[in-house]
């Protein structure tokens, strides 16, 4: 996971291919410093600010990159130089994927509610970082119309309610989840309890159960 409070992240790898991560990751933490301005043409910063701004970058760039930005001395030329480079190609990449796991998520193929809302907002950050916004409306059809086709009844019922926010859908999932799981453990536990002795007072009743066969056989054997 992230840590907000550090510096010690992935460094840009030399292909680019984790850019788009670490330029979120290099905008959070100088805007803690109050170095964000820095990436800005005609930033008003100081001298010191912007050496502080460049170091920052510059110990997060692979060490392939220091000989091409080795003269390199005010941070948003840097920041500009790196975003021109890689960004579009980037942006292309994590738009294609974001788009076939949308095509190809379905409610019905997990298991918990919680698995299946964690993969949707994995799928909709990638969307967010490429400037795509899923609508509330997207969201909803897109649960409701991958329901497993043995719930249609709910799917309908739920159809009906014409939620108008995923979160007040998501919220009502959970629920029948968790009663559903209610369910299930109270019918484990009234199960009744002499269903395995049962069985094992019948086997010894017709001499099998244990050491039964042994006394059966060890009694035949003994007769002339």
């Amino acid at each position: 996971m992230f840590d907000f409070n550090s510096e010690d992240f992935d460094e840009l790898a030399l292909d680019g291919s984790n850019y788009l991560e670490r330029a979120i990751e290099a905008q959070i933490h100088l805007g803690m410093k109050g170095l964000c301005t820095a990436l800005i043409s005609n930033s008003e910063c100081t001298e010191t600010q912007k050496r502080e701004a460049l170091a920052f970058l510059w110990r997060h760039l692979n060490k392939g990159f220091r000989t091409d930005y080795r003269a390199e001395r005010d941070p948003f030329v840097l920041w500009q130089s790196l975003k021109d480079r890689f960004e579009e190609e980037q942006k292309a990449r994590v738009l294609y994927q974001a788009q076939n796991d949308w095509l190809n998520l379905r409610f019905h193929d997990y298991k918990l509610v919680s698995e299946y809302d964690s993969a949707l907002h994995l799928i909709i950050s990638r969307f967010k970082i490429c400037g795509r916004e899923i609508t509330q409306e997207e969201l909803i059809e897109k649960t409701l119309s991958t329901f497993h086709p043995i719930n249609l009844h709910l799917h309908r019922q739920y159809r009906a309610a014409r939620y108008e926010k995923y979160y007040d859908l998501l919220r009502t999932l959970r629920e029948a989840e968790a009663h559903k799981l209610l369910l299930m453990k109270g019918q484990y536990n009234d199960r009744p309890t002499g269903a395995s002795t049962s069985r094992t007072n019948w086997l010894r009743a017709r001499g099998q159960g244990r050491g039964g066969n042994r006394r059966r056989r060890g009694k035949y054997n003994g007769r002339k």
